[in-house]
């Protein structure tokens, strides 16, 4: 008989939730610290590290920024709506004479 087969009673491992019960309890200290000093300390690594205190704020932002450029961004809004518009059009126009085509050849 196999560990892993299906059937077979689990032995042992991790607790279900343990990992987000210790992050939740960590996030949870660090917030009571937080409030009794959090801005004190910030202030104070502010002015004896600056250096640190910029990779530390550096460290919040998002890693990557998106930026898409294509020929839709050369396009006005109204442009890109008559775009839309006209698009549609010839779609509805060619599906009707698709639909009008299929009648014509099981009639005939």
């Amino acid at each position: 008989m196999a560990l892993f087969e299906k059937g077979h009673p689990k032995m042992g491992g991790r607790v279900k939730g343990t990992r987000n019960k210790i992050a939740d309890q960590f996030l949870k200290g660090l917030l009571e610290e937080w409030n009794v000093g959090g801005r004190d300390a910030m202030k104070i690594a502010r002015v004896n590290d600056p250096v640190r205190f910029c990779v530390m704020v550096a460290n919040l932002l998002p890693k990557e920024l998106e930026i898409a450029v294509g020929p839709l961004n050369e396009i006005s809004d109204q442009e890109l709506e008559l775009f839309i518009e006209h698009v549609r059009e010839r779609i509805a126009g060619s599906l009707s004479a698709g639909t009008d085509d299929r009648e014509d050849k099981t009639l005939n």
